[in-house]
């Protein structure tokens, strides 16, 4: 009853003072405020009808549904608990994911999503090789896992030998490189990695030549979209007076033997066109030059003969490669290029080979084909790649120098 009085007085002397009373603010009631779905909306619908509609779905959309509010998650739990993401599927969830989340990267080893951190150098994903692989923050990096997936990994030579001589260059190729140069490029310098990263020039010294290998990367645009592009050139090493040198080695492990132009293009037609090469250069004198296009991959290439030096020849294989916009290793212009395509080759379709890999790379290099076969043949005449080029190994002796990531 006291408690009763003392409200009543306090809050009745309050109204009639207020004007009086200037530490009392009067109180407003407000009621929570309620959403209420709106029925035109998908969230709004009643659970058996986005239940129905979730059967006509695929799996990857409804879990990707799921994480739009609490009702939808909790309303397919019981969906998602029946339907399990498979490989396939589980790829497609995680690409969307990454689509929103752009720091991180799908790993198509892990089955996961990996955050990229573009100041850890390129997650250790560039420069030699061996370096990639104890460097790398990533387990499945360090493990080797891009090695033992065909599919993941892009054939730069002979795959016929390939596990004979995979180290022939102490650079890989993996389609994780295609994913990352794709995020700067979409993304910004904030995600992924520079093309120039994934550049390198590398020299070997053989018993009958000297060999170099060059690689370029570069963004380009193909009917609107954007493509990685490549520029590899290989160059094959000898005095003029032995020319017949570049033919006559059988080693598995030393160029021609570990070349090719592409799947489709047999070593033996290759080695047949550095035969003519050799006997028109000895019988006349001339410097031959070809450049022509696999029907079957779009794979553009160039063979020359050039004498550069006092007394040098060497023969040059140049090819420019389209790689695609590097949405999934099933994309048909990254497949026909992998290591997984080698053993049975895969043929691209005509929507394919309508633009010159060659015409989009060469039309924004920075530095046009013919400065690079200068470049290159620089650096062999009187061994300068020695002074300008990193030493990695003494057997057999190669040199190389490595773009830092960026």
């Amino acid at each position: 009853m006291e408690n009763l009085r003392y409200f009543r007085v306090k809050f009745l002397s309050w109204a009639r003072g207020r004007n009086k009373i200037s530490n009392h603010e009067p109180h407003r009631l407000t009621s929570p405020r309620i959403e209420v779905a709106r029925p035109n909306s998908l969230s709004g619908l009643v659970a058996e009808l986005l239940l129905s509609i979730a059967d006509s779905l695929p799996p990857e959309d409804t879990y990707c549904l799921s994480l739009c509010n609490h009702r939808l998650f909790s309303t397919f739990e019981s969906k998602r608990s029946r339907e399990k993401l498979q490989n396939n599927s589980r790829f497609f969830f995680l690409r969307r994911l990454e689509l929103d989340n752009h720091e991180y990267i799908t790993c198509y080893i892990c089955c996961a999503l990996h955050k990229y951190d573009c100041v850890s150098k390129g997650f250790g994903l560039s420069g030699p090789a061996f370096q990639q692989v104890s460097q790398s923050q990533l387990a499945c990096a360090r493990t080797g896992g891009w090695r033992f997936i065909p599919g993941l990994m892009m054939c730069v030579h002979n795959k016929k030998n390939w596990y004979r001589t995979h180290h022939y260059h102490h650079n890989k190729f993996y389609f994780v490189h295609l994913q990352l140069a794709m995020m700067r490029y979409h993304y910004g310098p904030r995600y992924g990695i520079s093309t120039s990263a994934l550049s390198f020039t590398e020299v070997k010294i053989h018993m009958t030549l000297t060999s170099l290998l060059s690689l370029e990367a570069q963004i380009c645009i193909d009917f609107g979209s954007p493509v990685l592009c490549l520029r590899i050139q290989d160059i094959m090493s000898v005095r003029h007076l032995r020319a017949y040198q570049l033919v006559s080695d059988q080693d598995k492990q030393v160029p021609p033997q570990t070349y090719q132009i592409c799947a489709h293009i047999v070593y033996d037609e290759l080695l047949d066109s550095i035969e003519e090469f050799v006997d028109t250069y000895c019988e006349r004198r001339t410097l031959p030059l070809l450049r022509t296009t696999c029907n079957k991959c779009n794979t553009e290439y160039q063979l020359e003969l050039r004498e550069y030096g006092k007394d040098n020849l060497a023969y040059m294989i140049t090819r420019w490669i389209n790689l695609g916009p590097g949405r999934s290793p099933d994309d048909p212009q990254w497949k026909v290029h992998s290591l997984g395509s080698q053993d049975v080759p895969f043929t691209l379709g005509l929507e394919h080979m309508l633009s010159s890999p060659r015409v989009l790379f060469e039309a924004s290099a920075t530095m046009s084909l013919d400065r690079l076969s200068t470049q290159n043949l620089q650096y062999l005449t009187d061994r300068n790649y020695q002074s300008v080029m990193k030493q990695l190994h003494d057997s057999p002796p190669s040199w190389a120098l490595f773009s830092e990531p960026v």
